[in-house]
């Protein structure tokens, strides 16, 4: 041992006797911890020197603490934390270093075997929430504790439904830490670049790279404060999207200085100003009015989301007319610009200024306007407002030595909400963690939430500019991976399908005993019809079976009319009405014109939603005669299908299938607006196996499209033939699975629907029974029987 350096006191003595004196611990205290375990000890000193050259002494002395402290109460914490603590160290900004580690001293202290999971949550908790929530939010995790940890990790990573609601309740208002993924996308999507959606305190703008937003939202305290965020991300995205920096002064008329090194265009282009600071504000000026016009024209669901928020999605800023002349007619455009009513300058050349450059300014037609038009409005603008610099302080409007505003204060209100910043600096990102540059590089949109229905054909032309993930992640402690390409059937969509649109659900984890929030992105398809091959074979195989299934089931049409009464249109008058009218205009003068009656046919307010499992075990062979599982499965709709449309019951048919908790495929073959036909026929008949059968969130949309179906009984009939399984992740079999889909259940009857399973699963009993109760399914040991006995069962749940 005396030959391994790492356990050689003197030099152990050298390497960690300057952390030791900025902690003020004791030598000998220190070697005797870190001798403890050999483990914790090579990795320390594999780190320790690396993270001094890295982030600095005073993160390489917080790194040596928290071990020491870790050591001192739970050896095998103090492990995890070696290896992983440099990486979390390098994800959060200097700024917040020092608040990370004294909640993870905390932490250690109270629950030690938390501190992992608090270690891997705070560096997406710290930018976005202030000491006193942190603190609370950190509490109610680590209280959670148990002896996997998995409700405190689910709960600081705002997976649970818990946790969102927790967020809520500390704090008013949205946060960035809630819609942050949304708005990552959605950026994104306009941008058509990875940006990064980073806190930028109060105010929002982007640096040309990446979009900095506030941290959180309080103008009206409800889902409003979303919409916000949602203006805020879009039009700061426009100035990218737009290509505002985008600049090719050849393509301008003017004599441009010589370049310096390392200087953009649109730096060189200012310089070309005898006063910058004004040149500067000019163009973000009249740069965001044309990026706000581009993107009203681009995204009309987003113009009116804007009108209906008002001034409120602005920063603040005061109308007053104060300053010199140049800095009255500069606050008096920006007003103006932002749609507000501004009084004009009390100096009458300001005002005149303003009026020269205002007409600059209606000069252009803004929705269409490139960044290059910007620029010559800004070289036509630019002379007026100069001219009030000349006139008051001719020897300052030059400006000082080294680009000074001179007799110009640069103004902060020409940021009309979602601003360009030339001047910002990106941020420390602190690339230290492998794994969060993998993520970081090969995150897309397979995850995006959709904007509300209004702006929903803008969002899906969004989707379609960018590129698609790159491959499978897996992060660790998530226990989740999605994965690039499953084996089987190469796509969920194949020919014949239209992509409709894409929504999450939450999903129950029995082990947390919570649901994880938007855990599930399932994206809707709508089958196209097929060839008329199918319908041929289904009336040349079952054309008797039909014909009797349809006038046995008419026979079950209600026959006894409805007869309503006091209509003032009719078939018959209505005698006891006629008697009550002519005894009231005897007793007060006035009369009553409802004087008739109409019979009505009575009707079944009934609709029904056959789901259907399209998952890859219903490719196999069902019987002697060699037909699939899925084959009998489309026969046995069509049958079902025709009976229900005999009794004049309102019906859908979908299927589903996936891949992963981000690839959820959700099949529309027949919708309950659609009329039976030979081309709902043909939609049916290109139902075909897929994948994996997540069944949980196929029931909740199900579930969802049912109550938006008006009708007093609302039925979900799953068509099954084994258990739910997703091989796309880990953890989507066996009791989570069916405790999920347990959960569904009881969720769909929670709001009116009443779901019943027939499977095919000779083997299901005690999984069914545990999953849908007693009475909520059925089993047919023979699935070729199921075209005959489908519509039997449904005739019994809706007698």
């Amino acid at each position: 041992m005396a030959k391994d350096p790492i356990w050689n006191l003197r030099q152990l003595a050298k390497r960690i006797q300057p952390h030791l004196q900025a902690m003020g611990q004791a030598l000998p205290d220190a070697l005797r911890l870190l001798r403890r375990d050999r483990v914790t000890l090579r990795t320390w000193a594999r780190h320790v020197r690396a993270v001094e050259t890295a982030l600095g002494t005073a993160e390489a002395t917080a790194y040596t603490a928290l071990l020491l402290m870790a050591l001192e109460a739970d050896e095998a914490v103090a492990r995890e934390l070696a290896l992983d603590l440099p990486d979390h160290l390098a994800q959060i900004p200097r700024a917040d270093r020092g608040r990370f580690q004294a909640l993870l001293q905390a932490v250690i202290v109270d629950t030690p075997a938390a501190a992992p999971a608090v270690a891997r949550a705070l560096p997406r908790l710290l930018p976005v929430m202030d000491d006193e929530s942190l603190s609370d939010f950190v509490a109610q995790g680590v209280s959670l504790h148990g002896g996997t940890g998995r409700k405190t990790e689910s709960f600081l990573s705002l997976e649970s439904q818990r946790s969102r609601e927790a967020v809520t309740q500390l704090q008013r208002g949205t946060g960035l830490l809630e819609v942050h993924r949304m708005l990552t996308h959605y950026a994104r999507a306009h941008c058509g670049a990875r940006v990064r959606i980073r806190p930028g305190q109060a105010r929002s703008f982007t640096d040309g790279h990446h979009l900095y937003l506030p941290e959180r939202v309080e103008v009206f305290g409800d889902e409003r404060d979303e919409q916000v965020y949602r203006v805020l991300t879009a039009r700061s995205a426009g100035f990218i999207e737009f290509g505002s920096l985008n600049i090719d002064l050849d393509a301008l008329d003017g004599d441009w200085p010589e370049p310096r090194p390392d200087e953009t265009s649109i730096d060189r282009f200012f310089r070309s100003f005898p006063n910058t600071a004004l040149a500067k504000d000019i163009f973000l000026l009249l740069e965001g009015a044309r990026v706000e016009a581009r993107v009203r024209a681009e995204y009309p669901g987003l113009a009116r989301q804007m009108e209906a928020l008002g001034q409120a999605w602005r920063p603040a800023t005061s109308d007053e007319a104060g300053g010199s002349p140049a800095e009255q007619a500069v606050a008096f455009l920006c007003a103006t610009v932002a749609g507000r009513k501004p009084a004009r300058p009390q100096d009458t050349s300001a005002a005149e200024a303003a009026d020269a450059a205002l007409e600059v300014l209606n000069a252009v037609k803004l929705h269409e306007a490139a960044v290059t038009d910007t620029l010559i409005a800004v070289q036509a603008a630019f002379p007026h407002l100069y001219s009030l610099l000349v006139q008051s302080e001719p020897g300052l409007a030059r400006g000082k030595p080294g680009g000074a505003p001179g007799g110009y204060r640069p103004s902060r209100s020409v940021d009309l909400g979602g601003g360009l910043e030339l001047d910002a600096t990106t941020p420390d990102t602190g690339r230290g963690d492998a794994f969060l540059e993998s993520l970081i590089q090969r995150v897309g949109l397979d995850d995006a939430t959709v904007p509300d229905g209004s702006t929903y054909a803008e969002m899906a032309d969004f989707l379609d500019r960018v590129e698609a993930p790159e491959g499978p992640l897996r992060e660790e402690g998530s226990g989740e991976e999605t994965a690039g390409q499953p084996p089987g059937q190469s796509s969920l969509t194949g020919e014949g399908t239209t992509r409709i649109g894409t929504v999450r659900y939450p999903e129950w984890d029995h082990r947390i005993g919570d649901h994880r929030a938007d855990w599930v992105q399932l994206t809707e398809y709508r089958l196209e019809p097929g060839t008329a091959e199918f319908v041929d074979e289904i009336r040349a195989t079952y054309g008797s079976l039909v014909e009797r299934l349809r006038r046995s089931f008419e026979a079950l049409r209600p026959v006894n009319p409805e007869r309503r009464r006091g209509l003032t249109d009719g078939d018959e008058l209505d005698m006891d009405r006629v008697v009550e009218a002519r005894v009231n205009r005897k007793a007060s003068g006035e009369m009553t014109d409802r004087l008739y009656a109409r019979k009505y046919p009575n009707r079944r307010d009934v609709a029904v939603a056959f789901l259907v499992d399209l998952s890859s075990s219903t490719n196999e062979v069902a019987n002697a005669e060699g037909k699939r599982i899925i084959d009998v499965e489309r026969e046995a709709l069509v049958l079902a299908a025709e009976a229900v449309d005999a009794i004049g019951d309102d019906c859908a048919i979908y299927g589903y299938s996936g891949y992963g908790r981000d690839d959820v495929a959700f099949y529309i073959a027949k919708d309950f607006q659609d009329p039976w036909n030979d081309a709902v026929r043909q939609r049916v008949g290109r139902m075909s196996w897929k994948m994996e059968n997540r069944d949980g969130a196929a029931i909740r949309h199900a579930t969802q499209k049912l109550g938006q179906w008006p009708a007093k009984v609302r039925l979900l009939i799953l068509l099954s033939d084994g258990k739910p399984l997703d091989c796309g992740c880990d953890h989507y079999t066996d009791a989570y699975a069916q405790a999920d889909t347990q959960v569904a259940l009881r969720e769909a009857r929670q709001v009116g629907v009443h779901p019943f399973c027939i499977t095919v699963d000779p083997h299901g009993r005690d999984y069914l029974r545990q999953m849908h109760g007693e009475g909520g399914y059925t089993i047919i040991d023979r699935v070729e029987l199921l075209p005959e006995r489908l519509p039997a069962v449904y005739r019994r749940l809706t007698r």
